[in-house]
């Protein structure tokens, strides 16, 4: 058993992997929440004049996910790779989370990901 991956490692693995197909897949979008200055200020910071496609990630506190530290080093190794992907985020808790997340999929603003522990299920 000394080849075993820990569970925290095996589920870092498994969200940075559904994060980076989530991400591929809305990688073609061309729309974009962000406004048209900021989107054209971000554009030119990266050095792209038409790409600037931005995801937004809410996540519950779950595992090392409710940690701003983890959750930026997970980003920033995302960018390394795609660099003109801006990810926001948005940290939810159990008291109100879940009624936020139904306010934006009702307002018709869901994000693209939310992270979430396998145990619930979020309506």
């Amino acid at each position: 058993m000394k080849n075993c991956i820990s569970r925290r490692s095996f589920l870092k693995a498994a969200g940075m992997l559904g994060a980076a197909g989530a991400l591929a897949a809305c990688g073609g979008s061309s729309s974009s929440t962000a406004p048209a200055s900021s989107a054209a200020s971000s554009a030119a910071a990266s050095g792209t004049a038409s790409s600037g496609a931005s995801i937004k990630l809410w996540t519950y506190p779950i595992g090392g996910w409710g940690k701003d530290e983890t959750v930026q080093e997970l980003i920033s190794s995302f960018n390394a790779k795609y660099p003109d992907i801006k990810v926001t985020v948005e940290y939810l808790d159990y008291t109100n989370g879940d009624d936020q997340v139904n306010t934006a999929i009702e307002g018709g603003s869901a994000p693209d990901l939310i992270m979430e522990g396998p145990e619930r299920l979020v309506a």
